[in-house]
């Protein structure tokens, strides 16, 4: 029993761990959600209409020329970048990491980016309707559960 109350004494208490933890992907997105969130207020929850073909097609070829480096041709999160990133980008085929931000949240990351990530914005490089061909496009990467 001696020993059980010595453990703290001698490897130091709970507070005493690290601090300097990196977040999961999925922490990170759920902070620049809540971050997002306050930025854009009532619009946050504002959706998007689903896209067009002529716009999905659109969404693709940026997306490959934009996005794919990082992200994978398949948006799982392994393009030919992503070993050299420090922050290993996003998987965007994961239902549960789609299901984080809103529709105006993900236009948002596109534009702006996901600070304190690799992860730039784009807005100063496509306007408005091409970032939500993107958008429309990335949407579509996002696996369905299977049917039971």
């Amino acid at each position: 029993m001696a020993v059980v109350l010595a453990m703290p004494a001698i490897f130091g208490s709970c507070d005493d761990a690290p601090r300097d933890v990196q977040p999961s992907d999925v922490q990170r997105l759920v902070q620049a959600a809540d971050r997002i969130r306050i930025e854009l207020g009532d619009e946050y929850d504002t959706p998007i209409t689903p896209g067009t073909s002529s716009q999905l097609v659109r969404g693709a070829r940026l997306y490959s020329q934009l996005c794919a480096g990082c992200h994978g041709s398949g948006g799982k999160g392994d393009g030919w970048t992503a070993n050299k990133l420090t922050i290993p980008p996003g998987d965007l085929t994961d239902p549960i990491r789609a299901a984080i931000l809103s529709d105006q949240g993900q236009l948002h990351v596109l534009r702006k980016g996901i600070e304190g990530t690799p992860m730039i914005g784009w807005e100063g490089v496509l306007g408005e309707a091409d970032l939500r061909c993107v958008l429309h496009y990335v949407r579509s990467l996002v696996a369905t559960e299977p049917d039971e």
